[in-house]
């Protein structure tokens, strides 16, 4: 499950229930704005872009969850401003930087919102880039394929030294000391 997309509770799913009313004091539009353990590195070309371990992720109803960077902790003079703005309702004024890095200009690349709506969580002082706009993102040392991944839903593949039996009618078809096993939040292991 995902905290803002699909079934979420925070995408106002049409379905299930809790044990309060908390759309009848919740915003039509809620946004969760928490702080990351991870180390993360955005790299464009050969160039580290930007470097934390101070990354927050911000959630919004109906969007995927977007990590949020330190200015401090990006490569200095490497950002440029856009003429570029748009307005959020929930957010504020966005305004946009080019990135200037490895011999190349990226059009904006990143936003940040420098002085947001009151409400707001707290986002001055950060930048998010378009993730697809940098080479390569690492958590730790790992690098992340696809998009910033929402840590309360999880899908692991972990090797196990179980012994997992698969049986079709009675019958052993498939046998192993060696399974890799697939964990993901609220499904059973398989």
């Amino acid at each position: 499950m995902s905290l803002t997309l699909g079934t979420g509770p925070l995408a106002r799913p049409s379905a299930g229930r809790l044990n309060a009313d908390l759309w009848s004091v919740a915003p039509a539009h809620a946004l969760f704005l928490h702080p990351l353990e991870e180390r993360i590195r955005g790299v464009i070309g050969g160039q580290t872009v930007a470097d934390t371990t101070g990354a927050v992720m911000l959630h919004e109803t109906g969007l995927m969850p977007r990590w949020y960077l330190p200015e401090a902790d990006l490569a200095p003079g490497l950002l440029r401003p856009s003429d570029t703005r748009t307005t959020c309702p929930f957010k504020g004024e966005a305004r946009y930087w080019h990135l200037e890095a490895d011999g190349r200009r990226v059009e904006d690349a990143a936003w940040s919102y420098p002085d947001p709506v009151d409400g707001c969580p707290p986002l001055a002082g950060l930048v998010s880039f378009y993730f697809e706009k940098l080479d390569t993102w690492l958590v730790e040392d790992d690098e992340q394929i696809g998009h910033p991944r929402d840590p309360f839903h999880r899908v692991d593949a972990r090797r196990s030294s179980r012994q997992v039996t698969i049986r079709i009618d009675g019958q052993v078809v498939a046998e192993t000391r060696a399974p890799v096993a697939v964990v993901e939040t609220g499904m059973p292991v398989r």
